[in-house]
């Protein structure tokens, strides 16, 4: 709600590092390929970390990232810069249909531009 349609606010939103942040719980349920040949465990962690954070909390991290970057030229780049987008594409292949749907989105919305001042 801080960000949504107020520039400042996804500018603040980007100092404070918060696409990081949801990066970082996005990315913290990622594994090695290959480490479930490897690890006896892995699926035990693999289901420990997707309960740390679920699928509609990811779909809102979705969210949360496409309205930083919604319609704002300069988020856009800090968070292309920071590598969200490669979060984002990590996240078309999770296993819930609406995160799938919220990173499209988040994508489709890390890559357009704002409306033009003069029309």
């Amino acid at each position: 709600a801080t960000c949504r349609s107020y520039p400042q606010g996804q500018t603040e939103c980007m100092r404070k590092n918060l696409h990081g942040t949801c990066c970082a719980l996005l990315s913290s349920i990622e594994f090695v390929a290959g480490a479930e040949y490897q690890d006896p465990d892995f699926e035990a962690k693999k289901q420990a970390a997707e309960q740390r954070v679920p699928p509609k909390f990811r779909l809102w991290l979705c969210f949360c990232l496409s309205q930083m970057v919604k319609n704002n030229v300069n988020p856009q780049n800090e968070a292309f810069a920071a590598g969200v987008h490669q979060t984002l594409f990590r996240r078309l292949s999770d296993h819930s249909p609406e995160v799938r749907a919220a990173a499209t989105y988040a994508l489709g919305c890390f890559i357009s531009m704002p409306p033009s001042s003069n029309s």
